[in-house]
């Protein structure tokens, strides 16, 4: 079983009691945020507030295997309630490193009996950059240092240069990849992927478009600009990274005018990021495009973001 579901379970076997689905997230929020990274779980600022989509997976996952129950609420199905199946657990490896057993106690002790709405309160009150989407932010109670931090984050995004970024997913989760993206305050994601399909599910096409949609940052695809996973396979296999961006330069981008001119219009009023696999980005064919963008048009600034 992954470490995370453990965390997962553990924390529900604490409490001792049901917690519906908003309480879920923000209950392992609170043990997330005493974790020295890296942490269980990240998150992004949703329509919720602090919301993680692998938390979600994790639950519809544990109790399709009969750890969980899930008790649907008819009137609004984020209060869906989530009971822990003792029994089911009996038995199964639920035990966590040292420093986080104290943890999840920590916090099952302390928010055992509080309302959903107070832990609302907590949660938003601790981390003002994941309200900045919440639907709910003129209903919480904030505290005296809420207004000055929130406005510190939407001053912080909104100071992020304009400019045609980059980025590889390489290393990341889908939740601290679009935090990445959020800081940055990018609008766009230009897939340069010939082939938007990756092993890591969250990065392919639909559930990537999906995601990005949640934080209202859309997504298009521009496969011309990307190199074919043949043709990659035959020169890295050998280690030829640079005789590979040689030929993507004399054979892509060289026919790739219109693409590019394209890329400039999508970038003129909004921070647009070209996304591809690789971390560094001098590993990866996005430089070289953000090059002969910058290139064409000398008015586009690259920024990478790492």
């Amino acid at each position: 079983m992954f470490y995370r579901r453990k965390v997962l379970l553990s924390l529900l076997k604490e409490l001792d009691r049901p917690v519906n689905l908003v309480e879920l997230q923000k209950l392992l929020f609170l043990v997330c945020f005493e974790q020295v990274k890296p942490r269980t779980y990240e998150f992004i600022p949703d329509k919720y507030g602090c919301y993680s989509f692998t938390i979600h997976s994790d639950q519809k996952i544990l109790t399709d295997q009969g750890y969980l129950t899930c008790i649907p609420n008819s009137q609004n199905k984020i209060y869906s309630e989530i009971h822990l199946n003792e029994t089911a657990i009996n038995g199964v490896d639920i035990d966590l490193k040292q420093v986080d057993k104290v943890i999840v106690s920590k916090i099952a002790s302390k928010y055992r009996k509080v309302t959903t709405r107070e832990l609302i309160d907590v949660v938003y009150n601790l981390r003002p950059l994941y309200t900045i989407n919440s639907e709910w932010l003129t209903q919480f109670t904030p505290d005296k240092d809420f207004q000055k931090s929130f406005q510190n984050v939407v001053e912080r995004i909104n100071a992020a240069p304009h400019a045609l970024y980059t980025i590889g997913y390489e290393g990341l989760g889908i939740e601290g990849f679009i935090q990445k993206l959020i800081l940055k305050n990018i609008k766009l994601v230009i897939d340069v992927r010939k082939n938007p399909i990756s092993m890591k599910r969250d990065f392919s096409k639909s559930r990537l478009m999906k995601y990005l949609g949640e934080v209202g940052i859309s997504y298009v695809h521009i496969p011309e600009v990307g190199i074919t996973t043949e043709k990659r396979k035959e020169y890295l296999a050998e280690n030829r990274r640079t005789e590979l961006f040689t030929w993507y330069e004399e054979n892509t981008l060289h026919n790739c005018g219109d693409s590019i001119e394209r890329i400039h219009g999508l970038c003129a009023e909004q921070n647009v990021v070209l996304l591809c696999y690789e971390k560094n980005p001098e590993d990866c064919h996005r430089s070289h495009l953000a090059d002969s963008c910058h290139k064409n048009f000398i008015d586009m600034d690259i920024k990478h973001i790492v």
